[in-house]
């Protein structure tokens, strides 16, 4: 088990998304922590933690929309549907993807719609799947969020490391962590 341990940990040191400088120096650590911990006791499945009925939008929203229902709703993830009527996840946009597409690469926020900046290949996963699955493909693909969907790729969820942090066993070891993250993310 040690071995195992100190080969994640050495996985997600090396695989791991930068920290603002404003985090605390054990962010990165009690993330860690929680996730070694998780490993050892997989008994949360991922419909236990999500957040259900995630803030969605369409393909043909205009980015600035998209921007300002981030900021209302304070999230930094939008899953993308195909339409209102199936909620079939299409693809997922962030704030990282209006920062890089639209602010770097000098698109115009108002006529360009979601579909030109989201990214298509969405790394899901299922309700009835482990957590640890969950996190384990968050650490894999370095991200902050993943969207739960159903056997048809329709959006039921979505969880994101605060999820996790707040709704596991460690209220006073996941309480501070919680707070570092939404510094970490300027939320």
């Amino acid at each position: 088990m040690v071995a195992a341990q100190n080969h994640f940990l050495q996985e997600w040191i090396g695989h791991r998304p930068a920290v603002s400088s404003n985090a605390s120096p054990t962010l990165e650590i009690d993330f860690i922590f929680l996730f070694m911990s998780l490993k050892e006791n997989p008994l949360k499945k991922c419909n236990e933690v999500m957040t259900k009925k995630p803030v969605c939008c369409l393909p043909n929203d205009s980015v600035v929309t998209t921007a300002e229902l981030m900021k209302s709703e304070n999230i930094g993830s939008i899953p993308v549907i195909e339409n209102e009527q199936s909620h079939k996840l299409v693809g997922i946009v962030t704030d990282r993807d209006l920062a890089l597409k639209i602010i770097a690469g000098g698109l115009d926020a108002k006529s360009t719609k979601v579909s030109v900046v989201m990214t298509q290949e969405v790394v899901t996963c299922r309700a009835g799947d482990d957590l640890q699955k969950a996190l384990n493909a968050m650490a894999e693909h370095q991200l902050r969020r993943i969207p739960v969907v159903d056997d048809e790729n329709r959006i039921i969820g979505i969880i994101a490391q605060a999820d996790v942090a707040t709704r596991v066993d460690q209220p006073d070891k996941t309480a501070e962590m919680v707070k570092e993250i939404s510094q970490a993310n300027g939320k």
